[in-house]
């Protein structure tokens, strides 16, 4: 199916900046989506190879005529900040074929930065390594912000005392 052929659907979300407290009247804000539909599908199974592991669940709108299933782009962290291309699948009760739309927005995935405080394994592992060389962990955090790595010095102690508590588990 090509743009010239493709219908359109529009739809009102609310935006990720919506703010609404019982002492303050404000209207929330939406953020309104143009939808074109892509594709048509005859069963779930060609749906799901084509979602593949780029899509994941978003959320779900039922209705008498229709089933509406939103996805997510499926390349940022579920609980940060999150891409704004969208689709959904409107299945329709009363015959068997599933639509795909998607929204008109571009991804921007690649542009966002992870807000993930934790740190990797190979860090850790890193941790570890220094504290077997009889490092102290005031040198080890030294070390590691020089090479570039963001953590804080509390992080580099709860590995340690983690790493501690491991080894006298074990000798038990």
């Amino acid at each position: 199916m090509d743009d010239s052929d493709s219908v359109y659907y529009s739809c009102e979300d609310f935006s990720d900046s919506e703010t609404i407290s019982s002492n303050d009247r404000r209207k929330r804000h939406y953020h309104y989506q143009n939808w074109r539909q892509i594709k048509i599908f005859n069963n779930n199974e060609e749906l799901v190879e084509f979602i593949g592991k780029n899509w994941s669940k978003w959320r779900r709108n039922d209705n008498e005529k229709y089933l509406k299933q939103y996805y997510r782009c499926n390349k940022v962290k579920r609980k940060d900040k999150q891409c704004r291309a969208r689709i959904f699948t409107s299945y329709d009760k009363f015959s068997k074929l599933i639509h795909l739309y998607k929204n008109n927005e571009n991804h921007n995935c690649d542009k966002i930065i992870s807000t993930n405080k934790r740190l990797a394994k190979e860090l850790k592992n890193k941790i570890i390594s220094l504290i077997e060389e009889k490092q102290k962990p005031k040198q080890i955090y030294e070390k590691l912000k020089k090479e570039g790595n963001v953590l804080k010095q509390t992080q580099v102690y709860s590995v340690i005392r983690r790493n501690k508590l491991k080894n006298i588990a074990k000798q038990k």
